[in-house]
């Protein structure tokens, strides 16, 4: 994995010193200016501030990042941060964006999604129709609708790795996705990545509409939801874990689920699980069918069953499965 990352890193520079650099606010005053400014392969490199902005790649193939992005000082992340001030997303792809489409070393907050579809979903971050990387990110204090109150997919597979999602919200009843929505052949790739404190009705940390995410070194912990605060996996949903530890606090919610992990590797459907109780209750909500996982704690995921057309947590309960 390390080697995967400096990798990534070197790909990133090299990318970085043969394109042009727009700084902001020394060349344009805001970053949307600078992304105007730019033509693919450029950089626009921001200095840290809070720039209050919603900002839209329009489709470009460029990196948009803090001094992150040169230095890899991590302090920069926490001192370069998008507001985008509670009006609507603060960080859109729309327009077919692919992984060099680079957002790097920021911290966004403070949006707000709102109003008709797709402007309903992605708080923090829309990726519709697009699939562009999400490096060294911190995405919290964020809220939508409908769909993804930390980062919302449409039809997109962007590549999240070191980033942070806490915090996030999704107001409405039946809202999905308080950390992540993954929505309609959404398969981002998740390295290293941390989902916390996150809240919906429907997949506190993360929702599968018909999309299987691949989650390696992550951990889903603290979030809330009525159904899911872990992971809540709808039709056609087959999500990958590998390292992934998922935890929520024990409540009276007969809908939150826990389920351990006994045998020390998951693999495929060659597993077994066992009820562990955890303080009040205890209650299993995870479908061997569904999940596919490899050295990994999972409490709370959550899976519709088509053929019942009911939820799984009756059918696992109190069962061992190899």
């Amino acid at each position: 994995m390390k080697t995967i990352y400096f990798v990534l890193v070197f790909l990133i520079l090299s990318t970085f010193l043969f394109s042009t650099i727009i700084n902001v606010p020394g060349d344009q005053p805001t970053i949307q200016l600078g992304i105007n400014a730019a033509t693919n392969t450029d950089s626009v490199l921001v200095q840290p501030g809070t720039y209050v902005e919603n900002i839209n790649f329009s489709g470009k193939l460029i990196t948009v990042g803090s001094l992150y992005l040169t230095t890899q000082d991590t302090t920069y992340i926490s001192s370069t941060i998008i507001d985008g001030n509670n009006y609507s997303t603060v960080v859109g792809f729309y327009n077919g964006e692919n992984s060099t489409a680079v957002l790097c070393g920021f911290t966004i907050t403070n949006g707000n999604a709102s109003g008709s579809y797709p402007g309903d979903s992605g708080g923090g971050i829309s990726c519709y129709y697009s699939s562009p990387s999400l490096q060294n990110l911190s995405i919290s204090g964020n809220s939508a609708d409908v769909r993804g109150g930390g980062i919302s997919c449409n039809e997109s597979s962007p590549i999240l790795e070191n980033v942070t999602i806490s915090g996030n919200t999704v107001s409405y009843t039946s809202g999905c996705g308080g950390g992540i929505n993954c929505y309609e052949n959404s398969n981002p790739s998740l390295s290293n990545v941390t989902i916390s404190g996150n809240s919906a009705d429907y997949g506190g940390g993360i929702y599968c509409d018909s999309s299987s995410p691949s989650l390696v070194n992550v951990t889903i912990s603290d979030n809330s939801a009525y159904y899911g605060a872990g992971i809540f996996c709808w039709y056609n949903s087959n999500p990958s874990l590998e390292n992934v530890t998922i935890s929520v606090y024990a409540s009276d919610d007969p809908y939150t689920g826990f389920v351990e992990d006994t045998s020390g590797s998951f693999v495929g459907e060659s597993w077994s699980t066992s009820i562990m109780e955890v303080k009040k209750f205890y209650y299993v909500t995870a479908s061997t069918e569904t999940i596919r996982s490899k050295n990994s704690h999972l409490h709370d995921v959550y899976h519709y069953d088509r053929k019942s057309k009911g939820y799984d947590s009756d059918k696992f309960k109190n069962r061992k499965r190899k």
